[in-house]
C-alpha cells in the first residue's frame, strides 16, 4: 500500500506539468518573446473593439501597431526557427530532418488547434459578424475555405472566420515553400563551391533575393489596389522580407557555430543587448508617427507601406537578436522574458492566439458587461484571463497530446532519443563538404 502523497511531490508534478517543452533548448527564452507576441496582439483587438485603435492621438496610434508589431515577431521567430536545422545543415554539408517529417511537424501543430476554435466559433458565436458571408446562409464551400483555412484566396473573405486566421494561412504556405527555398539555395551553392563561407554567401543572396521579391510585390499591390485591407496584401509575397529577416538571424547563428566571425558592429550590438531594445523602440516611435490613423479615407502612400514594413522587420530583430545570437546572461530584458509567468505564456500562446478573439466577443454579448458599458480595462482583464484558462486547455487537452505523434518511431523511448538530431557545427576551415 502507498503512503500518503507527498507536498513535495505535487509541487514537482505541477512543475512538470507546466515546463516548457523547449526549456532545454538553448533558444528557450523566445516563449518568452511568443508570449509577448500574443499579448500585443490581444490588446490590439480589445482595442479596436472599444474604437481606441481609431483617431489621429499618439495613443490611437500606439495601440494600432500592437497588431503589426505582434505578427512581425511571430513571423520573424518562425523565420528563425524553422530555417535554423536547414541553414545548419547546409554550412555543414549534413542533410536536415525529412521533409514528411518535418510537414507532419507543422501539421499537427497548427491545424488540430485551429480546428477546435474554429468549431467552438460556429457553436459559441452562430451569428457573429465574423460569419456573415454577405447577408446569406454559409455554404458547403465556405466551411471548405474556413477548415483549410484559404479564405485570402477568396475575395470577401480574407478576415472572416477566425480574426487571427489569415496570418496562419501566410505561416501554413511558409512551412510548405521553406524547404524549397532551402534546397534551392543548397543547389546552388553546390554548383558555385562547397566550402562554408561560399554556402553562407550563397544563402545571404538567397535572402536578400526573397527581400527583392517582397518589395516588388508590395509595390504592385500598393500601386493596383492600395487599400490595406485588400485580400493580395494578406498574402504570403507581401510578408517574405519578414521571414527573411528572421532566416537571417538563423543563418548569422548557424555560421557563429562553424567558427564564422559576424560583423563587429553585430557582436557588439549583442555584447549589450539595452541597445536592441532602444533601437526596437525608437523604431516603433517611429511606426507611430508614420502611420495614417485607422478609419480615414487617406491610404497610405507607397514610401509609408515599405518603410512601415522595414520599421517592423527591424524592430523584431533587434528583440530577438540578442537572445539568439548573442550569449550574455546581464540583460535585464532576457530575464524578464525568461520569467516563469512569460515563459509559461509564451507556452499557451498558439491557443491565446487562436481564442482571445471568441473570448472577447462572447464576454461583450454577456449582460454584465452591457451594464458596465464598454470599459477598455474591464474588458482586457476578462479577455486575457479567460483566454489564459482557455488556451491552457487547448494545450493540456489537444496540443501537448499531439505531440507525441510527432515522432511515432521515438515514442516509448526514454530521454535523449526523443530530441531532434541537430547537426553537429563544423569549424569554417574544415574540408568537410
Amino acid at each position: 500500500m502507498s503512503g500518503p502523497v507527498q507536498p513535495a511531490s505535487i509541487v514537482d508534478g505541477i512543475r512538470r506539468a507546466v515546463r516548457s517543452p523547449h526549456a532545454s533548448s538553448p533558444f528557450s527564452v523566445l516563449d518568452g518573446y511568443r508570449g509577448f507576441a500574443a499579448l500585443s496582439v490581444l490588446v490590439f483587438h480589445v482595442a479596436a473593439w472599444n474604437g481606441l485603435v481609431y483617431g489621429r492621438s499618439f495613443q490611437a496610434r500606439a495601440l494600432q501597431g500592437l497588431g503589426s508589431l505582434g505578427v512581425s515577431i511571430f513571423f520573424v521567430l518562425s523565420g528563425f526557427l524553422l530555417f535554423r536545422p536547414y541553414v545548419l545543415g547546409h554550412l555543414t554539408g549534413t542533410k536536415p530532418r525529412p521533409w514528411p517529417r518535418y510537414l507532419r511537424h507543422r501539421f499537427l501543430r497548427i491545424l488540430p488547434a485551429y480546428w477546435v476554435a474554429l468549431t467552438a466559433l460556429f457553436i459559441i458565436l452562430p451569428n457573429s459578424p465574423l460569419l456573415q458571408i454577405g447577408g446569406r446562409p454559409i455554404s458547403f464551400g465556405d466551411y471548405v475555405s474556413f477548415y483549410t483555412m484559404t479564405m485570402s484566396f477568396r475575395p470577401g473573405f480574407a478576415f472572416k472566420g477566425l480574426a487571427v486566421a489569415w496570418t496562419l494561412h501566410i505561416e501554413i504556405i511558409f512551412y510548405l515553400v521553406l524547404p524549397m527555398i532551402a534546397w534551392a539555395m543548397a543547389s546552388v551553392s553546390r554548383l558555385i563551391g562547397v566550402t562554408p563561407r561560399i554556402r553562407v554567401r550563397t544563402t545571404l543572396v538567397g535572402l536578400a533575393l526573397m527581400w527583392v521579391i517582397s518589395l516588388m510585390y508590395r509595390t504592385a499591390t500598393t500601386w493596383w489596389w492600395g487599400a490595406i485591407a485588400a485580400p493580395q496584401r494578406g498574402w504570403i509575397l507581401n510578408y517574405l522580407d519578414w521571414f527573411a529577416a528572421g532566416m537571417l538571424l538563423a543563418t548569422a547563428v548557424a555560421w557563429k557555430q562553424c567558427g564564422g566571425k559576424l560583423p563587429r558592429i553585430v557582436e557588439l550590438a549583442c555584447l549589450y543587448p539595452t541597445v536592441g531594445w532602444v533601437v526596437a523602440l525608437e523604431c516603433y516611435v517611429a511606426c507611430v508617427f508614420l502611420a495614417h490613423p485607422a478609419g480615414t479615407p487617406r491610404l497610405e502612400t507607397m514610401s509609408e507601406v515599405h518603410i512601415r514594413f522595414v520599421l517592423y522587420a527591424v524592430i523584431a530583430v533587434a528583440l530577438l537578436a540578442p537572445v539568439t545570437i548573442g550569449t550574455t546572461t546581464r540583460d535585464p530584458m532576457r530575464r524578464l522574458m525568461s520569467s516563469a509567468p512569460l515563459l509559461y505564456f509564451g507556452t499557451i500562446s498558439y491557443g491565446v492566439y487562436l481564442w482571445h478573439v471568441i473570448v472577447r466577443d462572447r464576454i461583450v454579448s454577456t449582460s454584465w458587461f452591457h451594464d458596465i458599458g464598454p470599459n477598455f480595462w474591464v474588458l482586457l482583464g476578462a479577455t486575457l484571463v479567460m483566454s489564459v484558462i482557455v488556451a491552457t486547455a487547448s494545450y493540456y487537452l489537444v496540443e501537448k497530446p499531439l505531440l507525441r505523434f510527432k515522432d511515432p518511431r521515438s515514442r516509448g523511448r526514454a530521454g535523449p532519443a526523443r530530441r531532434a538530431r541537430v547537426p553537429e557545427a563544423v569549424p569554417v576551415g574544415s574540408r568537410r563538404s
